[in-house]
């Protein structure tokens, strides 16, 4: 329940925080965050192993993804996830990242990625959030885990 709670807060602070914004931008309007997250959407699509654990946590959370694992975590160390092309479809979540349209969001120490993926058979006929966090640290920011909304 608290990670209900969790979720649906988090979810309407993005939405509140991307509401109009102009997701089409002109490479120069492109913020500090939306650039880190294009490369790293990348590296994704190409997977890009040596990027994606360069660039990532050492463990990373995401929700949903080995259902069939009999385990109470989220979080998976990132070579298991980027080691496997499998794994990364299940943290892209989308064939494809870089066609969609998405809103970048800075709290703290976070910065959050949301797309809002429309789709007629989940939630009512409304879609849902696919977000993608990544965390400050001395290195800079560095993937943090994605979950789903």
């Amino acid at each position: 329940m608290k990670n209900i709670i969790n979720s649906l807060v988090l979810t309407c602070l993005i939405l509140m925080f991307s509401c109009g914004q102009n997701n089409k931008k002109a490479k120069e309007n492109y913020s500090t965050t939306d650039l880190i997250w294009l490369k790293f959407s990348k590296a994704l699509e190409v997977k890009d192993y040596n990027y994606l654990i360069e660039n990532s946590m050492d463990t990373i959370q995401c929700v949903d993804c080995f259902p069939k694992i009999k385990s109470s975590s989220e979080f998976y160390e990132a070579k298991f996830i980027f080691g496997n092309n499998e794994n990364i479809k299940k943290i892209m979540h989308l064939e494809s990242l870089s066609d969609k349209k998405f809103s970048t969001f800075v709290q703290d120490n976070l910065f959050r990625v949301n797309y809002i993926i429309e789709n007629k058979t989940f939630l009512a006929d409304k879609g849902y959030n696919l977000i993608f966090t990544f965390k400050k640290t001395k290195e800079g920011y560095l993937f943090f885990g994605m979950i789903v909304t």
